[in-house]
């Protein structure tokens, strides 16, 4: 059965890096995002892009917010290294009406994340770049 491609986040969404992953700087704009059993490289050509925006993924804030704090860098670029982050498995939303309400989802929350680490992301570190940015 074939993965469903991720879905676009709206600008009223809340892009969180997942729980499963542990950020590591591994130099001025080059990131290791690593997980249980998953690891990706990334690299940015565009300043501190990367390392501003991955400080601004832990769901307190919208798309739209991040745009305005990015307002420094191309609105295009922004979008295109949020787009590859979410296309590699590496943000979720913290708005996923549907799923469980609000109180359940904080109560397993700890439970998802752990075995979030037995998936694996939806493109390997091969296949996805987010430093195109």
């Amino acid at each position: 059965m074939a993965e469903t491609p991720p879905v676009p986040l709206s600008g009223q969404e809340r892009p969180r890096i997942a729980d499963r992953f542990t950020v590591i700087p591994a130099g001025p704009e080059d990131f290791r995002l690593h997980s249980l059993g998953f690891s990706l490289a990334i690299r940015s050509a565009s300043g501190d892009l990367l390392s501003r925006l991955l400080s601004l993924l832990d769901g307190q804030r919208t798309v739209d917010e991040i745009l305005l704090a990015l307002d420094a860098f191309d609105r295009q670029s922004v979008l295109d290294c949020i787009e590859s982050l979410l296309k590699a498995g590496v943000l979720e939303s913290t708005e996923q009406p549907g799923l469980l309400p609000a109180a359940e989802a904080r109560r397993f929350r700890s439970q998802m994340a752990f075995f979030s680490n037995f998936v694996a992301p939806a493109a390997s570190a091969n296949e996805t770049n987010a430093a195109s940015a």
